[in-house]
């Protein structure tokens, strides 16, 4: 059975360097130097899938890609996913003083996830 794969991406989300949380390692869209050959077609569909209004394309993205296990290490995988979404919505969404607004809703915040069994 071949490996399966899940792609978790923060839309809004851009780094300069790799950032690890937890065991997994969040990298620019541009960054595939990582990435599983038998997964670089997908991750290449996934990432030209996020748009702003008016069909501008979101060209820097963050990502994280993990191998699943079948196993319990998929719910910590999953728990860790949960908390980096927690995380940024939180430090996204409070208030700054710059805007004298929010900078983005806890929505924008939202990891989008996506496994394909292959």
């Amino acid at each position: 059975m071949s490996p399966k794969y899940l792609f978790a991406f923060l839309r809004y989300l851009r780094t300069a360097q790799p950032v690890r949380y937890r065991g997994l390692t969040f990298r620019q869209s541009a960054d595939t130097n990582d990435i599983p050959q038998e997964v670089q077609n997908d991750f290449t569909i996934l990432k030209d899938m996020f748009f702003l209004s008016d069909n501008y394309r979101l060209q820097d993205t963050t990502y994280a890609v993990a191998k699943l296990t079948d196993s319990e290490e998929d719910q910590i995988l999953f728990d860790t996913l949960s908390e980096v979404q927690t995380i940024v919505a939180y430090l996204y969404s409070a208030p700054r003083s710059e805007f004298n607004d929010i900078f983005l809703s806890a929505h924008d915040g939202h990891a989008g996830a996506s496994r394909r069994e292959r």
